[in-house]
C-alpha cells in the first residue's frame, strides 16, 4: 500500500505543476484533521528545497484531495535544506514539523519513514545509500545517479536493505 502512496504522489506532483491553487480554498484544516483522523501516517523527510522540494512538498500536502481513498497519510516531518536558515524559512512556509541543517542526521532519524531526494544530482548517490542503509523508503529526483555505475550502486543498496523505492519521473511531451 505504502508502493501506491509513493505512485499517487508522482501523479500530484505532475498535475500540481498545472493546477494553480488558491490557498484561501484549502485552509480548512478542520475539515482535514477530520478525514485524516485514524491513518496510518507516513513521514516524509525532505532533503534539497529548491523548485522540486518545493513541487513534491506540495504533492504531499494534495495527495489526499485527489486520492482521499489513500490509506497514509504523508507528514511533513523534516526538512534540510543548505542552511539551517534556508531550511528553517522553508520548514515555515511548507509547514514542516522540524529541520535538519544535516542531510546525515535527517537520514538518521527514527521518525522519519521516507527520504525524498531533491538535491542537485551529483548528490544523489551518497544521500540514498545512507538513506538505505538507515532502513527509509528512498524516493530520489531523476536522474538517479551520474553513470550506471552509480545506478547499479544504488539499486543494490536498496534492494539489500529491503526498502520502497522510486524515481520521480514525470512524462513531458
Amino acid at each position: 500500500m505504502v508502493q501506491r502512496v509513493i505512485l499517487v504522489l508522482v501523479l500530484v506532483v505532475v498535475l500540481g505543476r498545472f493546477l494553480v491553487e488558491d490557498e484561501d480554498e484549502h485552509d480548512d484544516e478542520d475539515d482535514f484533521q477530520e478525514r485524516t483522523e485514524g491513518m496510518p501516517e507516513l513521514n516524509i523527510g525532505l532533503i534539497g528545497c529548491g523548485f522540486m522540494g518545493r513541487a513534491h512538498t506540495n504533492a504531499y500536502k494534495r495527495v489526499l484531495d485527489f486520492f482521499p481513498e489513500l490509506e497514509h497519510r504523508p507528514v511533513l516531518k523534516a526538512a534540510c535544506a543548505r542552511t539551517e536558515s534556508a531550511s528553517k524559512k522553508f520548514a515555515s512556509q511548507w509547514g514542516f514539523e522540524a529541520v535538519e541543517a544535516d542531510w546525515h542526521r535527517l537520514v538518521e532519524r527514527a521518525d522519519i519513514d521516507a527520504v525524498d531526494i531533491c538535491v542537485p544530482n551529483n548528490l544523489h548517490k551518497e544521500i540514498a545509500l545512507a538513506a538505505a542503509k538507515n532502513g527509509k523508503m528512498v524516493l530520489c529526483e531523476k536522474p538517479l545517479a551520474l553513470n550506471s555505475t552509480e545506478g547499479d550502486e544504488m539499486v543494490a543498496a536498496v534492494e539489500k536493505a529491503g526498502v520502497p523505492n522510486m524515481v520521480w519521473y514525470n512524462y513531458r511531451r
